[in-house]
Parts: C-alpha cells; sequence; structure tokens
C-alpha cells in the first residue's frame, strides 16, 4: 500500500487518476482477514473475527488506496466480535455503509472460519471543487469524496472514453471549510455539478485535450437571459463558453442541451495544431462562444491569448476564479462547421 504522497507524485501534470474511477466500479469487497490462520483463538478456544486486519480488496477494479488506510482506521474501533455475532457484523455494514465514498453495500456474510465480507458500490466522481491550492473529487450525487489531488483531474469516463473532472466555481472560497462526506447544497453548485455531467457525458478525450480543465460558474444559471449567459465555463487560454441554463432546468425555449454540446464540440475541433510549428489552414482561434442559441456566436481571435503569466497555458480551473468575458479584440462570427464524427 503505497502512502498518499506517493499518490500525489505519481499523478501527471494534470491529476491523472490510476483505474479506480472508471464506471468498472460497482462492486469491491471488504474483507476482514486474520494474519495467521487461528489468529482469532484466543485461549477459550472461541474464534473471533478482528476487525483491525480489515482490507479494501477490489474485485473488478482499483480503489483509491488512501480510502484502505481510512477503513482501517475506522474498522479498528470496533472490538473483536464472534461470527456468530449478529450484531457485531450489523456494526461493521453499517460503519462501511457511512463512509463517504461508498454509495451502497449489500448484505454481508461471514467468511469462515474468521472474516466478514460486506459487497459495496463506490461513488464516482464527476467533477472536483478547488480547496485551497488542491482538489477534492465530488460524486455524481453531489457527496465531496476524500482525498486531494494537486491539479483538475484526468480520468476514466466511461470504458474507452476519457476527460477531466470539470472544477465545480466559481474559486471563491466556498469549499475551503468542506469535509469529505459533505453534499453540494447551494443552488449555483448543484447546477454547476449537473453542467460537469452532461459535459463528461457528451465530449470525448480529444475534446478535453484541446479545451483544458473546465471550471464551471453556474451562479447566474437560473436567472439566464438574453443580456445575462447563465451557466459560465473558462477553459485554458482565457477562452470562455456561454451555455445559458443548467441542464435538466426544464426551462422553456431552452435550446436542447445535445445540440450546445455538438457545438462546442465543433469549436474544439478548431483549436487542434495551434501549437504545431506549422498551423494547419483548418485551426482557428476564438476566446469566447456562446452556444445558447439556435446558431451559435463565436469570437474569432486573430492573436494567440495569453494567460496572466503571459505563457498562454493557464487554467482559470487551476488559477483563478470564473469571468464573463465578451470576447474583446476578435471577430464576432457563427458557427459552420462540419458535424461531430461517429
Amino acid at each position: 500500500m503505497r502512502p498518499a504522497s506517493q499518490a500525489l507524485r505519481r499523478a501527471s501534470t494534470r491529476g491523472r487518476v490510476p483505474a479506480w474511477i472508471p464506471a468498472g466500479i460497482l462492486v469491491v469487497a471488504l474483507v476482514w482477514l486474520l494474519s495467521e490462520i487461528g489468529a482469532g483463538v484466543g485461549a477459550s478456544g472461541v474464534i473471533e473475527i478482528d476487525p483491525r486486519s480489515s482490507q479494501l480488496e477490489a474485485r473488478a477494479s482499483f480503489a483509491d488506496p488512501r480510502w484502505n488506510d481510512l477503513l482501517r482506521v475506522e474498522i479498528s474501533r470496533i472490538a473483536p466480535f464472534s461470527p456468530h455475532d449478529q450484531d457485531g457484523i450489523a456494526r461493521v455494514a453499517a460503519l462501511v455503509a457511512g463512509q463517504p465514498f461508498v454509495a451502497a453495500v449489500g448484505e454481508p456474510r461471514v467468511l469462515w472460519p474468521d472474516g466478514v465480507d460486506v459487497p459495496v458500490r463506490l461513488r464516482r466522481p464527476a467533477a472536483c471543487v478547488r480547496q485551497g491550492n488542491e482538489f477534492l473529487h465530488v460524486a455524481e450525487d453531489g457527496i465531496i469524496l476524500p482525498g486531494r489531488w494537486p491539479t483538475p483531474t484526468w480520468s476514466e469516463i466511461a470504458p474507452g472514453r476519457e476527460g477531466f473532472l470539470p472544477v465545480i466555481g466559481p474559486n471563491d472560497g466556498a469549499f475551503d471549510m468542506a469535509r469529505a462526506g459533505d453534499r453540494l447544497t447551494q443552488p449555483r453548485h448543484v447546477d454547476a455539478l449537473a453542467v460537469a455531467l452532461s459535459m463528461r457525458g457528451a465530449l470525448d478525450a480529444d475534446d478535453f485535450r484541446l479545451l483544458g480543465p473546465p471550471l464551471v460558474d453556474a451562479t447566474n444559471a437560473r436567472v439566464a437571459s438574453v443580456d445575462n449567459p447563465g451557466v459560465v465555463i473558462q477553459l485554458e487560454r482565457r477562452r470562455t463558453l456561454w451555455f445559458g441554463r443548467a441542464p435538466g432546468s426544464g426551462a422553456i425555449g431552452e435550446r436542447p442541451v445535445e445540440h450546445k454540446w455538438a457545438d462546442v464540440h465543433k469549436a474544439a475541433l478548431l483549436l487542434r495544431g495551434l501549437d504545431a510549428a506549422s498551423v494547419p489552414a483548418s485551426a482557428h482561434d476564438w476566446s469566447l462562444l456562446d452556444v445558447r442559441w439556435d446558431t451559435s456566436d463565436i469570437t474569432w481571435r486573430d492573436a494567440p491569448a495569453t494567460d496572466a503569466d503571459g505563457n498562454g497555458k493557464g487554467s482559470a480551473a487551476e488559477h483563478g476564479t470564473s469571468a464573463q468575458t465578451s470576447g474583446e479584440g476578435g471577430k464576432p462570427g457563427t458557427m459552420s462547421l462540419p458535424k461531430k464524427p461517429h
């Protein structure tokens, strides 16, 4: 079991997560095994289950090794109990069910002579929030998960598909006191999570690589109008996306969300090759994309974008707070691009 510090150092510059995030994780098992056969047999010859020997055993995929450590600490507080003690087994199952990263537990069963198996379903990260200079993962149901990461995380979305975990903005310190197990409650954060889930379901790995880690500010999602862009998504190199209302809002007249993401994909394709020595003719940089309308508006940028440090590689998700931009210095246009390939 490698310590948390090693787990962080092994992450890439974008916080790549091992294969413990993908949808393939549905069932793992918590198994309490003694270090030696018969170690739970006391002087009276009575077999006991010793929770201090707990282990998170992944049967379908890997789990964050730090979760194993958390379980060991929590379960070690339960005194050894007999495999015939149904109350003792129930206490273990209840404690496991209470862990922030556990979505549900199945029926526990005794592994004779001295073990207990508790099937569990893990929560799956869908977004992240900034806390100081690090990031905490947020599950699909809005629960903050244990374990810090140095940058917005790149992970599997589904088997064969990868992408960033979008950052729930606007990076205003709202999560500085957040703890694992807390649930997102503010409407702006709930709406931002809905955008993150929709984004990770619609875009592919190439889209995320081209756009960079997104910062989703849904502060004005519920008051979006012609003059108010609603959800604002900040991307790398000061590119901005105006999205309107959050998916699932039920707003009358709102453009279908799949049409919005289709235009985001088209705009991402324009960024291919911008960093190459010989920029292809198809490449075209932009500063603002407004996908709220039937025909998306785009603001072109003639000069290379730069961040606050002047290196052109800054990310609002990593370094700053979100801010609405008008695409100053560019030329407005409309989207008329190839369809997303199947």
